[in-house]
């Protein structure tokens, strides 16, 4: 099915076939500023999801959508979410600063904040985070043969600077004590 995903700034009416689900940020659902997400069918324009995010803030720039395999994939301040179309379940992630930009594969899609990396997998599973490439923008420009090439920019004399990753050396951080009772918590 051709999918189309975009960001919507009001609540709009939808057809009773669309389905309504809430993406909230850590703090909840009670903030003022709502921001929708419409998933809808490319080709009869049949909305078949609005997902809304709930913010603190009002978000207009360091957000992007990108529709992978079977998920709708949100970058959205410092957060990202993949939405699962077929099982409608929401993965959430927290990156280190704010979004900056998605570079999409076959087998992964890697999310750049401002300073990192992260890599997620065809199931929604986050793989890794790389370490800091940066400190107001990070950029994917090609993966050959499991080299990232990208460039990171340090907001210094130079500013960019280009860098390697080998995807095939970098581990999956470890859960910290923070991290499992955060899980336990939720």
């Amino acid at each position: 099915m051709n999918i189309k995903a975009y960001f919507k700034e009001a609540q709009v009416y939808f057809s009773q076939t669309a389905e309504h689900i809430v993406l909230s940020t850590e703090k909840g659902n009670s903030f003022d500023h709502k921001v929708f997400v419409i998933i809808e069918n490319e080709v009869n324009g049949e909305v078949l999801f609005s997902l809304q995010i709930n913010c603190e803030f009002y978000c207009k720039f360091f957000r992007g959508i990108a529709v992978w395999n079977r998920f709708v994939v949100i970058g959205f301040d410092t957060q990202c979410y993949l939405f699962n179309m077929e099982t409608k379940k929401v993965i959430k992630h927290k990156l280190n600063s704010y979004f900056d930009s998605f570079f999409i594969d076959t087998t992964n899609v890697f999310i750049c904040s401002a300073s990192h990396v992260n890599c997620f997998n065809t199931n929604g599973e986050f793989l890794w985070q790389s370490d800091k490439l940066g400190v107001d923008s990070v950029k994917i420009y090609r993966i050959e043969e499991g080299i990232i090439y990208g460039t990171g920019d340090w907001g210094d004399d130079i500013r960019w600077r280009d860098f390697e990753l080998n995807s095939f050396e970098i581990k999956k951080p470890k859960k910290t004590k923070k991290r499992l009772l955060s899980l336990f918590n939720s």
